[in-house]
């Protein structure tokens, strides 16, 4: 499976992002750092079900729980998320984030990018769940971690950011991630994107498998 990095040329941020490319690398963002400020946003009920239970009933072993359920909660303070699109085309994201097409579009090979020999600490690829409702999370959530438990915390947002179809890959700590150099398949210029942003890159994978295209509103071609 084909995913996409949009990404903006701004001298700074296409220096740094060059350099990480140019290092077999991406960065795994902390959930502080997306942009949407109620990204991993959501209410739990499973508290209030602990602590009736401990009202109930004198177990130690509930004590134990409670703590270990508040590590999970924590854990999303540590976590790297790393942002994707399956679509190349999307005309608001390259307006959004390529710097109305002048930037760029980086297509990964998905397999390759999770590969745990890379990253040991890769846990979880989703395709994010588009709901208008704050997701909660409940008893039930327990028994269908990935799929219910995690994905409610890590893999939805609201229905307003549907467009972007979005992939998101999720590891146990934020930072810089690796990859092998055939994850890279092809990169995609803007319309508008500089003759030394191009270059730069024909330069870098000059000896590898990357295809070039270049993309315009509604289409794209082969450059």
């Amino acid at each position: 499976m084909k995913v996409y990095k949009y990404r903006s040329i701004e001298k700074d941020v296409f220096e740094r992002d060059f350099e990480t490319i140019k290092n077999n690398s991406f960065y795994s963002s902390n959930y502080n750092m997306l942009n949407d400020p109620f990204d991993i946003y959501f209410n739990e009920e499973i508290s209030q079900v602990i602590n009736l239970l401990k009202t109930l009933f004198a177990y130690q072993e509930l004590d134990s729980f409670e703590d270990q359920f508040k590590e999970v909660l924590n854990f999303k303070e540590e976590i790297g998320v790393y942002c994707l699109s399956t679509d190349f085309l999307n005309e608001q994201l390259w307006a959004y984030y390529a710097s109305s097409y002048s930037g760029y579009c980086i297509e990964y090979d998905l397999e390759k990018l999770i590969d745990k020999g890379q990253n040991f600490d890769f846990q979880y690829t989703f395709e994010i769940d588009y709901k208008d409702n704050i997701p909660t999370l409940g008893i039930g959530d327990l028994t269908n971690l990935q799929d219910g438990f995690i994905k409610k915390m890590f893999a939805t947002k609201k229905s307003t950011w549907k467009h972007e179809e979005e992939i998101r890959l999720i590891f146990d700590k934020y930072g810089m991630k690796k990859f092998h150099p055939s994850a890279i398949t092809g990169i995609y210029f803007g319309i508008k994107t500089p003759e030394i942003i191009k270059e730069s890159f024909y330069g870098l994978f000059k000896d590898l498998d990357v295809k070039f295209f270049e993309v315009f509103p509604s289409n794209f071609k082969l450059t």
